[in-house]
């Protein structure tokens, strides 16, 4: 696999530069549970959900006991308190401090990850579509719905070397509830360099947490020719259905 990264000038810093890494994608939930099952076809996606599911609850009682979780060769979890202290006799104040995870990863699957990728420098990408405007055909308001044509103004919506894949929604008040609309899932009426006019599929089923009136930010999808799937920046807007 291949790292992609450009170099930026470091801010106050003139002459000195640092590399920042092209991330290809970002996987929902359910792109890695699919992913884990393509890796091991013996585990059912619903078994691995389960098994996830059970890990993340049992690290939470282990952390409310105050212990740490240390998972050789992976990570290691344990629990801490944010914020700052006026003197030493103050105690915890839930409206200055927080309740807070430190997750550090293992020295040695940072390093197991060095023989499997190389690193490809490129030029700093220019450009990348950028959302202005949302409206649908209904209310003219800034929302996405599934019933009536759909407007997404940007700049730059046609990216050489990539194809549209897509929308990504993700849940403003949890960003780890997140679900993506394929292409396969929407009726594209226009697509140009600045404006993109759909329709989402009836047969879409949107999650549970995906309700009318839920704040949302949405993220235009991109593949390469290499499969993976990227995602340009986040504008706010809500779910309407």
């Amino acid at each position: 696999m291949t790292l992609s990264y450009f170099l930026k000038e470091i801010p106050f810093l003139k002459g000195k530069f640092m590399a920042n890494v092209r991330v290809n994608g970002i996987l929902t939930d359910k792109e890695f549970l699919s992913a884990m099952n393509r890796k091991n076809p013996d585990y059912s996606v619903n078994l691995i959900k389960e098994v996830l599911k059970l890990m993340v609850d049992t690290s939470k009682e282990i952390l409310v006991q105050g212990n740490s979780i240390s998972i050789p060769y992976f990570l290691r979890i344990s629990p801490s308190i944010r914020g700052s202290f006026d003197s030493s006799e103050e105690g915890f104040n839930s409206s200055k401090h927080k309740i807070d995870v430190n997750c550090t990863v293992s020295p040695s699957f940072t390093e197991g990850l060095q023989s499997l990728i190389t690193v490809e420098k490129i030029k700093k990408p220019d450009g990348w579509p950028k959302i202005k405007e949302i409206y649908d055909n209904k209310t003219n308001c800034n929302v996405i719905q599934k019933n009536y044509a759909n407007r997404i103004i940007a700049g730059n919506m046609i990216v050489a070397g990539h194809e549209f894949a897509g929308l990504l929604l993700t849940c403003k008040a949890d960003e780890t509830k997140k679900a993506a609309i394929d292409l396969g899932k929407m009726d594209i009426i226009k697509h140009s360099q600045s404006e993109l006019i759909f329709n989402i599929d009836r047969d879409f089923v949107s999650p549970d947490w995906l309700v009318n009136d839920t704040d949302i930010y949405i993220q235009l999808r991109y593949k390469t020719e290499q499969g993976p799937v990227v995602e340009n920046t986040i504008f706010e807007t809500k779910w309407a259905c």
